[in-house]
């Protein structure tokens, strides 16, 4: 339920315009930056509104109306829920681990190869 809260929260909010001062220019405030030890400037965005909670709260309550049971009893029927989509972050299929541990390790040296005309010499 948090993942969905979150996900509306954020698309509601991202597309927020700048605010203006009374002579219609941009607001802007200064923003100190402990890694670059230097001040820049931000553009300030309009404040939120949250004008989607009525009908989030709508919508609970008919959900509550309608649930048979306890309200605490676990479902799996949510499409919406971001672990029903995919296992992995990568959405890619996962190979098992013994398989990936026998891969080469990007820490590792390269064996040198030798070259054809030492082998022969030797």
């Amino acid at each position: 339920m948090r993942a969905i809260l979150a996900a509306i929260h954020h698309d509601m909010h991202r597309s927020r315009g700048n605010q203006t001062n009374a002579a219609g220019d941009q607001r802007g405030h200064r923003k100190f930056s402990k890694h670059t030890q230097k001040f820049h400037a931000e553009i300030v965005t309009e404040e939120k509104s949250y004008s989607y909670f009525p009908i989030l709260m709508a919508k609970m309550l008919k959900e509550r109306c309608l649930l048979h049971g306890s309200f605490s009893q676990s479902t799996d029927d949510n499409l919406f829920d971001p672990k029903q989509i995919a296992a992995t972050i990568g959405m890619k299929v996962a190979h098992p681990t013994e398989e990936l541990l026998k891969g080469q390790s990007r820490l590792s040296k390269p064996v040198p190869s030798r070259n054809l005309n030492e082998i022969s010499s030797e």
